[in-house]
């Protein structure tokens, strides 16, 4: 056989990895900026209080890591609309410990009601949810250790307070990011 042919062939398999890396190397940084609907904190968070809200006493938390970028936001609003029977009054969101991630003047102003991402870089977060009646939300709170970060910023929100509708009774979920 000609060795001059073979040298060909291998040069043209070498050609052709070359280009299969340079397409790799375009494709890789834009499929890794596309945010999935199992990674939006909002949907995720809707999935855990519909869950969460039928067990009382008890936390969720979400299997995966959402990605919060910046202006990202979590309303009790969208999260009402997909959980029957379900006040947005009933829904507290707090940055728990990670307050330097998020706008905590709005969580403030808005009772809870609206958690936004203020960081200007992109961080991944599980979700948790935490739902009881509204009296029993600052005792399970410290019982899970949490009273220092999520306990004291539960008093802003709305269901604490008693807005509207909501009385001690009822049930209250707090929806807070963890690492």
């Amino acid at each position: 056989m000609n060795a001059r042919g073979q040298a060909f062939s291998v040069f043209k398999i070498l050609i052709a990895g070359i280009v299969a890396l340079a397409i790799l190397g375009i494709l890789l940084p834009l499929l890794q900026g596309i945010s999935t609907p199992q990674s939006d904190p909002q949907n995720i968070a809707a999935e855990l209080v519909k869950g969460a809200y039928t067990q009382p006493g008890s936390v969720q938390t979400s299997s995966q890591k959402a990605i919060f970028d910046r202006d990202k936001e979590i309303s009790a609003k969208a999260i009402q609309t997909k959980v029957p029977g379900l006040l947005p009054e009933q829904i507290c969101l707090l940055p728990g410990k990670y307050e330097t991630y998020f706008d905590n003047a709005l969580v403030s102003s808005s009772g809870g009601s609206l958690l936004k991402y203020s960081s200007p870089s992109s961080q991944s977060f599980k979700v948790k949810v935490y739902c009881d009646t509204v009296t029993d939300i600052p005792p399970g709170l410290t019982d899970r250790g949490l009273a220092d970060t999520v306990g004291t910023q539960f008093n802003s929100c709305n269901c604490k307070s008693g807005s509207g509708t909501v009385s001690a009774t009822d049930i209250c979920c707090v929806v807070y990011p963890e690492r």
